[in-house]
This record gives C-alpha cells, sequence and structure tokens, in this order.
C-alpha cells in the first residue's frame, strides 16, 4: 500500500537565494534520507538530492517551495529540511545531524585520516 507524499512549502530568506553553499547543505541534508525528497516551484520539481538540479531552479530570496517527500523517514526528512530553510541555512543551524550521533557535524572530520580532500565540502572529498 502506498501512502500519498507530505508536502510543506518553505520560503528561501537567505539574501543569496539557493546558491551553491546552501545548495550543498540541502543535498547533504536530504541524503541523509531514504525517502524520495523533490523540492520546486510552480509545476517544476526537482530531486533534492541532486545539487545541479537544485540550481537550476533559480531560486532567489522570497522563493516559495514546495518539498514533498515520501518513504520511510519522511517526515523527518521534511522536518529536517524544513528547519533548513527557517534558518536560513545560517552556519551552525544545521537542523540535522550528519553523523548520527550527538557529535554536531563536520566535529572531529579528518581525524585519524590522511585524506584531506580540496575543501570543496566538510568530510567529503571530490
Amino acid at each position: 500500500m502506498s501512502t500519498a507524499p507530505l508536502k510543506q512549502i518553505v520560503t528561501v530568506l537567505n539574501p543569496e537565494g539557493l546558491h551553491l553553499r546552501p545548495a550543498d547543505l540541502l543535498v547533504r541534508t536530504a541524503n541523509q534520507f531514504s525517502s524520495s525528497i523533490l523540492i520546486g516551484k510552480n509545476a517544476e520539481m526537482v530531486d533534492c538530492k541532486s545539487i545541479l538540479s537544485l540550481i537550476t531552479l533559480g531560486a532567489d530570496q522570497g522563493t516559495e517551495l514546495k518539498i514533498e517527500a515520501e518513504g520511510a523517514d519522511a517526515a523527518e526528512a521534511l522536518q529536517c529540511i524544513t528547519a533548513l530553510f527557517e534558518s536560513g541555512f545560517a552556519a551552525g543551524n544545521e537542523p540535522c545531524n550528519e553523523t548520527g550521533g550527538d557529535q554536531p557535524a563536520g566535529e572531529g572530520a579528518g581525524e585519524g585520516t590522511h585524506n584531506q580532500g580540496n575543501g570543496t565540502a566538510q568530510g567529503q572529498t571530490f
């Protein structure tokens, strides 16, 4: 039995809009969940787990976006992503912990490893 996707409307609050840094944070947050997560405006819905798709939305400050999440952890995913928008993607206000534990995301990143990456995104090497 399939359930209907959960839906939420959010507004882009940060002055720069949904540019690369907040889009990266949004993708990393969305990828913590197994649910299918779509985001868009008007009839254009894209995969929230794809940074290139997010950038094509051209979401400036004040843009209203619809989020749809469907799957086992859809409610939690929607809550975390909504909180991210409500914080204006402010540094240090990430609503969901990427590490899955009590340690804030990014704390201790790289400890005991030799792969430093290129600094594109903390904790990820490209």
